[in-house]
Protein backbone atom coordinates (compact mmCIF):
# COMPACT_ATOMS: atom_id res chain seq x y z
CA UNK A 1 0.00 0.00 0.00
CA UNK A 2 1.17 3.15 -0.62
CA UNK A 3 -0.41 6.64 0.17
CA UNK A 4 0.89 9.84 -1.12
CA UNK A 5 -0.75 13.77 -0.89
CA UNK A 6 0.56 17.02 -1.58
CA UNK A 7 -2.40 18.54 0.65
CA UNK A 8 -4.52 16.26 2.77
CA UNK A 9 -4.18 12.42 3.64
CA UNK A 10 -2.30 9.89 1.05
CA UNK A 11 -4.24 6.65 3.57
CA UNK A 12 -6.78 7.08 6.28
CA UNK A 13 -7.66 3.98 7.67
CA UNK A 14 -10.38 3.21 10.51
CA UNK A 15 -11.35 0.52 12.66
CA UNK A 16 -14.74 -0.23 14.79
CA UNK A 17 -12.41 -3.28 16.53
CA UNK A 18 -13.55 -5.72 14.66
CA UNK A 19 -11.10 -9.29 14.35
CA UNK A 20 -9.12 -9.37 10.99
CA UNK A 21 -9.32 -12.70 9.54
CA UNK A 22 -5.33 -13.30 10.05
CA UNK A 23 -5.24 -15.08 13.67
CA UNK A 24 -1.50 -13.37 14.17
CA UNK A 25 -2.87 -10.07 14.04
CA UNK A 26 -5.12 -9.61 16.65
CA UNK A 27 -7.22 -6.98 17.75
CA UNK A 28 -8.40 -3.83 15.75
CA UNK A 29 -6.20 -2.23 12.93
CA UNK A 30 -7.51 0.82 11.01
CA UNK A 31 -4.74 0.04 7.88
CA UNK A 32 -2.84 -3.15 8.05
CA UNK A 33 0.14 -3.67 5.54
CA UNK A 34 1.76 -6.74 4.76
CA UNK A 35 4.59 -7.69 2.26
CA UNK A 36 5.82 -11.20 1.34
CA UNK A 37 8.26 -10.36 -0.19
CA UNK A 38 11.48 -10.99 1.99
CA UNK A 39 13.62 -7.55 1.03
CA UNK A 40 14.53 -4.74 2.95
CA UNK A 41 13.52 -2.43 -0.22
CA UNK A 42 9.54 -3.87 0.42
CA UNK A 43 7.68 -2.22 2.63
CA UNK A 44 3.96 -3.27 4.10
CA UNK A 45 3.31 0.66 4.62
CA UNK A 46 5.02 3.38 2.90
CA UNK A 47 3.96 6.82 4.07
CA UNK A 48 5.31 10.14 1.81
CA UNK A 49 4.60 13.74 2.55
CA UNK A 50 6.42 16.21 0.65
CA UNK A 51 5.95 18.83 3.98
CA UNK A 52 3.40 17.51 6.38
CA UNK A 53 3.32 13.76 8.15
CA UNK A 54 4.19 10.83 6.09
CA UNK A 55 2.58 8.48 8.31
CA UNK A 56 0.50 9.82 11.50
CA UNK A 57 -0.99 7.83 14.14
CA UNK A 58 -3.48 8.37 16.74
CA UNK A 59 -5.54 6.25 19.43
CA UNK A 60 -7.04 7.68 22.67
CA UNK A 61 -6.28 4.60 24.89
CA UNK A 62 -3.63 1.94 23.03
CA UNK A 63 -0.58 2.84 20.76
CA UNK A 64 -0.97 5.78 18.08
CA UNK A 65 1.71 3.40 16.13
CA UNK A 66 3.23 0.40 17.03
CA UNK A 67 5.63 -2.03 15.20
CA UNK A 68 6.51 -5.73 15.50
CA UNK A 69 9.68 -7.91 13.46
CA UNK A 70 10.67 -10.88 14.20
CA UNK A 71 13.67 -10.64 12.30
CA UNK A 72 14.49 -6.52 11.90
CA UNK A 73 13.63 -3.77 13.61
CA UNK A 74 10.26 -2.82 14.99
CA UNK A 75 10.32 0.89 13.44
CA UNK A 76 13.32 1.80 11.55
CA UNK A 77 13.15 5.85 11.17
CA UNK A 78 15.57 8.06 9.37
CA UNK A 79 15.76 11.70 8.64
CA UNK A 80 18.31 14.50 7.95
CA UNK A 81 16.78 16.18 10.62
CA UNK A 82 14.32 14.06 13.41
CA UNK A 83 14.01 11.06 12.69
CA UNK A 84 11.40 9.52 15.23
CA UNK A 85 9.14 12.07 17.20
CA UNK A 86 6.96 10.39 19.66
CA UNK A 87 4.91 12.54 21.90
CA UNK A 88 2.67 11.58 24.54
CA UNK A 89 -0.18 14.14 25.91
CA UNK A 90 -3.10 14.17 28.28
CA UNK A 91 -1.77 12.22 31.24
CA UNK A 92 0.60 12.73 34.33
CA UNK A 93 1.83 9.44 33.33
CA UNK A 94 1.87 9.49 29.89
CA UNK A 95 5.09 7.41 27.80
CA UNK A 96 6.79 9.24 24.60
CA UNK A 97 8.21 6.00 23.89
CA UNK A 98 8.16 2.28 25.00
CA UNK A 99 11.24 0.21 23.61
CA UNK A 100 11.25 -3.61 24.04
CA UNK A 101 13.93 -5.46 22.72
CA UNK A 102 15.27 -8.69 23.42
CA UNK A 103 18.79 -8.25 22.97
CA UNK A 104 18.43 -4.05 22.32
CA UNK A 105 16.61 -2.14 23.82
CA UNK A 106 17.26 1.30 21.65
CA UNK A 107 20.64 1.37 19.91
CA UNK A 108 21.47 5.54 18.86
CA UNK A 109 23.60 6.05 16.34
CA UNK A 110 25.28 9.35 15.15
CA UNK A 111 27.48 9.85 12.02
CA UNK A 112 31.31 10.28 13.31
CA UNK A 113 33.13 13.53 13.31
CA UNK A 114 32.74 16.74 15.50
CA UNK A 115 29.40 18.10 16.25
CA UNK A 116 27.85 14.84 16.34
CA UNK A 117 25.76 13.18 19.02
CA UNK A 118 24.34 9.95 19.38
CA UNK A 119 22.29 10.76 22.19
CA UNK A 120 20.61 14.03 23.72
CA UNK A 121 18.30 14.07 26.39
CA UNK A 122 16.40 17.53 27.16
CA UNK A 123 12.88 18.94 28.74
CA UNK A 124 9.68 20.12 26.58
CA UNK A 125 12.05 23.98 26.40
CA UNK A 126 14.18 22.21 24.57
CA UNK A 127 16.73 22.49 27.71
CA UNK A 128 19.59 19.55 27.58
CA UNK A 129 19.75 17.92 30.66
CA UNK A 130 22.53 15.64 29.53
CA UNK A 131 24.34 14.18 26.35
CA UNK A 132 26.96 11.66 24.65
CA UNK A 133 29.45 13.13 22.00
CA UNK A 134 31.22 11.26 19.27
CA UNK A 135 34.02 10.49 21.67
CA UNK A 136 31.73 8.82 24.31
CA UNK A 137 32.11 11.54 26.49
CA UNK A 138 28.95 11.85 28.90
CA UNK A 139 28.00 15.17 30.02
CA UNK A 140 25.47 16.24 32.29
CA UNK A 141 23.64 19.19 33.81
CA UNK A 142 23.13 17.77 37.92
CA UNK A 143 24.34 14.78 39.96
CA UNK A 144 25.28 11.48 39.20
CA UNK A 145 23.60 9.51 42.02
CA UNK A 146 23.51 5.59 42.71
CA UNK A 147 21.34 3.10 44.29
CA UNK A 148 23.32 1.56 47.17
CA UNK A 149 21.82 -1.34 49.24
CA UNK A 150 22.19 -1.67 52.94
CA UNK A 151 22.33 -3.97 55.09
CA UNK A 152 19.12 -3.47 57.27
CA UNK A 153 17.72 -4.16 53.36
CA UNK A 154 16.74 -0.56 52.73
CA UNK A 155 18.19 1.79 50.16
CA UNK A 156 20.29 5.11 49.96
CA UNK A 157 21.12 7.04 47.31
CA UNK A 158 25.09 8.02 46.89
CA UNK A 159 26.70 10.25 44.80
CA UNK A 160 29.50 10.32 42.45
CA UNK A 161 32.66 12.77 43.29
CA UNK A 162 33.67 15.13 40.96
CA UNK A 163 37.67 15.79 39.86
CA UNK A 164 39.33 18.84 38.44
CA UNK A 165 41.29 16.53 35.89
CA UNK A 166 40.53 13.12 35.12
CA UNK A 167 41.89 10.79 37.38
CA UNK A 168 41.91 7.46 37.91
CA UNK A 169 42.16 6.21 41.78
CA UNK A 170 43.88 2.94 43.49
CA UNK A 171 44.14 2.20 47.13
CA UNK A 172 46.10 -0.39 48.92
CA UNK A 173 48.11 -1.30 51.97
CA UNK A 174 51.82 -2.31 52.59
CA UNK A 175 54.17 -2.82 55.19
CA UNK A 176 57.26 -0.57 56.16
CA UNK A 177 60.40 -2.91 57.60
CA UNK A 178 63.21 -1.33 58.88
CA UNK A 179 61.83 2.50 57.47
CA UNK A 180 61.59 1.37 54.07
CA UNK A 181 58.89 0.16 52.11
CA UNK A 182 58.90 -0.85 47.86
CA UNK A 183 54.83 -0.69 46.92
CA UNK A 184 54.13 -2.19 43.38
CA UNK A 185 51.66 -0.67 41.28
CA UNK A 186 48.67 -2.95 40.00
CA UNK A 187 49.68 -3.85 36.50
CA UNK A 188 46.36 -3.01 35.40
CA UNK A 189 46.14 0.14 36.94
CA UNK A 190 49.66 0.95 35.64
CA UNK A 191 48.69 0.26 32.07
CA UNK A 192 45.58 2.61 32.62
CA UNK A 193 47.30 5.70 33.70
CA UNK A 194 49.02 8.66 31.74
CA UNK A 195 52.67 8.11 32.52
CA UNK A 196 53.92 11.76 31.43
CA UNK A 197 52.52 13.11 34.50
CA UNK A 198 53.17 12.35 37.65
CA UNK A 199 50.39 10.66 39.71
CA UNK A 200 50.11 11.07 43.36
CA UNK A 201 50.59 9.15 46.78
CA UNK A 202 48.81 10.13 50.07
CA UNK A 203 50.07 7.76 53.36
CA UNK A 204 48.03 7.07 56.28
CA UNK A 205 50.42 5.29 59.23
CA UNK A 206 48.71 2.26 60.99
CA UNK A 207 50.57 3.13 63.85
CA UNK A 208 53.21 5.47 65.88
CA UNK A 209 56.08 6.51 64.02
CA UNK A 210 57.80 9.67 63.21
CA UNK A 211 56.54 10.35 59.59
CA UNK A 212 56.12 8.87 56.40
CA UNK A 213 57.06 10.71 52.80
CA UNK A 214 57.30 9.07 49.14
CA UNK A 215 61.07 8.62 48.39
CA UNK A 216 60.83 7.57 44.93
CA UNK A 217 57.90 7.24 42.30
CA UNK A 218 58.43 5.13 39.18
CA UNK A 219 56.17 3.51 36.72
CA UNK A 220 55.95 0.40 38.44
CA UNK A 221 55.67 1.28 41.68
CA UNK A 222 56.77 3.70 44.33
CA UNK A 223 59.22 3.82 47.61
CA UNK A 224 58.12 4.55 50.95
CA UNK A 225 60.31 5.64 53.95
CA UNK A 226 60.06 6.91 57.67
CA UNK A 227 61.02 10.88 58.32
CA UNK A 228 64.53 11.41 59.29
CA UNK A 229 66.25 8.17 59.29
CA UNK A 230 63.59 6.61 61.34
CA UNK A 231 63.63 2.49 61.23
CA UNK A 232 60.42 2.02 62.43
CA UNK A 233 58.49 -1.49 61.02
CA UNK A 234 54.49 -0.67 60.56
CA UNK A 235 51.37 -0.99 58.14
CA UNK A 236 50.08 1.62 56.50
CA UNK A 237 47.83 2.69 53.75
CA UNK A 238 47.82 4.52 50.56
CA UNK A 239 45.67 5.82 47.64
CA UNK A 240 46.66 6.83 44.50
CA UNK A 241 45.76 9.45 42.02
CA UNK A 242 46.96 9.44 38.54
CA UNK A 243 45.73 11.08 35.35
CA UNK A 244 43.80 8.74 32.71
CA UNK A 245 45.70 7.24 29.65
CA UNK A 246 45.48 10.24 26.58
CA UNK A 247 44.10 12.71 29.64
CA UNK A 248 46.44 14.03 31.31
CA UNK A 249 46.62 17.59 30.42
CA UNK A 250 42.70 17.96 30.80
CA UNK A 251 41.90 20.68 33.59
CA UNK A 252 38.97 21.79 34.56
CA UNK A 253 37.09 24.29 31.77
CA UNK A 254 35.70 27.94 32.75
CA UNK A 255 32.93 28.75 30.15
CA UNK A 256 31.27 32.24 29.86
CA UNK A 257 27.28 31.55 29.42
CA UNK A 258 28.13 32.62 25.44
CA UNK A 259 30.97 30.07 25.25
CA UNK A 260 28.47 27.18 26.93
CA UNK A 261 25.95 27.96 24.73
CA UNK A 262 28.31 27.07 22.08
CA UNK A 263 29.72 23.83 23.87
CA UNK A 264 26.18 22.28 24.44
CA UNK A 265 24.82 20.91 21.34
CA UNK A 266 21.32 22.97 20.51
CA UNK A 267 17.58 21.02 20.26
CA UNK A 268 14.59 22.51 18.89
CA UNK A 269 11.40 22.60 21.18
CA UNK A 270 10.35 18.95 19.12
CA UNK A 271 7.02 18.49 21.84
CA UNK A 272 5.82 22.14 20.77
CA UNK A 273 6.49 21.02 17.13
CA UNK A 274 5.14 17.84 17.51
CA UNK A 275 2.11 18.77 18.94
CA UNK A 276 1.63 21.36 15.93
CA UNK A 277 1.96 18.02 13.57
CA UNK A 278 -0.39 15.80 15.82
CA UNK A 279 -3.32 18.58 15.37
CA UNK A 280 -2.92 17.91 11.53
CA UNK A 281 -3.49 14.25 12.02
CA UNK A 282 -6.73 13.19 10.89
CA UNK A 283 -9.84 13.08 12.89
CA UNK A 284 -10.91 10.12 14.30
CA UNK A 285 -14.47 8.76 13.98
CA UNK A 286 -16.28 6.30 15.24
CA UNK A 287 -17.85 3.87 12.45
CA UNK A 288 -21.54 3.37 12.22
Amino acid sequence: MLGTSTQGNGVVGQTSNSYPNNTNLQGGYGVIGASTNNSSYNNGVLGMSPGGVGVGGVSTNGPGVMGTSTNMMGVNANSPYIALEAVSQGRSDSIGAFVIGDFEGVVAEAPAGTGTYPLILADQTAKVLDFTNRNGDLFVHGTINSFVRVRNGNTVVSYAATSASPTVEDTGSGQLINGTAIVSLDPTFAQSIDQRQVYHVMLTPDGDTRGLYVASKGPEGFVVREVQGGHGSLSFDYHIYAATLDHGTQRMLMMTPAQASLFVPHVKTVAKDALKLHLKLPRIVHLP
